[in-house]
């Protein structure tokens, strides 16, 4: 065999275990490229940020909420969420882990009590949550079990959690395009908070405009039961290409201090995808109107 065939074959060879090598790699890069993507896409960061000033003259920045979720496959998921505090503390304040079985989900952490709904659009939270110096229906955070299962448009869950005692409660939610209603059952293993109830409706007309109102019942033992109404309109439009909405509420309380009632309506725009800016103006019993405005952002 002549030297230049030779030579040719040795390259030809030394092609063929370069183009070999070089495919092997490449699999192997594609394949940690697709885990990385995939882990990528199973991990989502989420978040929102705010700031709000009011005519008594206080410019606050508002609690700040980062939340991390994973979805292992189609049964298991998982999230948690930072919170930075108005107090400047930086808390966990939620963390849970989702089981989904084809009939029904278990979860199991830190999270809301599911007891009263109190989504609004207005800044100010309605009197059902709180009267703004304590807690009415929103019963907190705890460690717990959720288990739940859907039956058509009608969702159910019940849950349980021990803080001095064992808490339990139920709930009840359906919605269909045009209305929803739910109602809520808490047992508190004391006197108190048990046998405290929550209602609520909502009805969207399609063009706009959507009612929606909510009522909860707080079972204090020994003292008369403390309640409170929420009644809301929103009406969603566009304005200079921009999303916005006018929302106007009234909220009625009756407690042990004495009846309390508020109300006042937010109109907010949103210039950008995840950013709102709202101004409201809300007037409380026995107190000065209250004109706010709030930034936030969410990502």
């Amino acid at each position: 065999m002549k030297r230049n065939n030779i030579i040719a074959l040795s390259a030809l060879a030394a092609g063929v275990t370069t183009q070999t090598f070089a495919g092997t790699e490449m699999d192997t890069l594609k394949d940690r490229i697709t885990v990385l993507e995939t882990a990528a896409s199973a991990t989502t960061i989420s978040g929102e940020l705010a700031a709000s000033y009011t005519s008594t003259g206080k410019t606050a920045w508002d609690d700040t909420k980062v939340t991390i979720s994973h979805v292992v496959n189609d049964q298991f998921d998982g999230s948690a969420t930072i919170k930075r505090n108005a107090d400047d503390t930086i808390s966990l304040d939620e963390s849970i882990i989702n089981y989904n079985n084809e009939n029904f989900t278990v979860s199991v952490g830190r999270t809301g009590t599911p007891f009263g709904d109190f989504s609004t659009s207005m800044i100010t939270d309605p009197l059902t949550k709180t009267d703004g110096t304590t807690d009415l229906g929103d019963l907190g955070t705890h460690d717990m079990i959720i288990l739940s299962t859907t039956l058509g448009s009608v969702e159910i869950a019940a849950y349980t959690y021990k803080a001095t005692d064992n808490d339990s409660g139920v709930t009840l939610s359906y919605a269909n395009d045009m209305f929803s209603a739910g109602y809520d059952h808490f047992n508190d293993g004391t006197a108190a908070y048990s046998s405290s109830n929550a209602v609520r409706a909502g009805f969207d007309m399609g063009n706009g405009l959507s009612l929606a109102y909510e009522k909860v019942t707080v079972d204090q033992g020994s003292s008369a039961d403390h309640s409170a109404t929420h009644f809301e309109a929103n009406y969603a439009h566009a304005v200079a290409g921009m999303d916005a909405n006018l929302a106007v509420a009234k909220s009625d309380q009756n407690v042990a201090a004495g009846d309390s009632d508020q109300t006042g309506f937010t109109y907010s725009v949103a210039p950008a995808e995840g950013v709102t800016f709202a101004v409201e103006h809300n007037k409380v019993k026995g107190a000065s109107a209250v004109n706010t405005a709030k930034l936030t952002y969410e990502f």
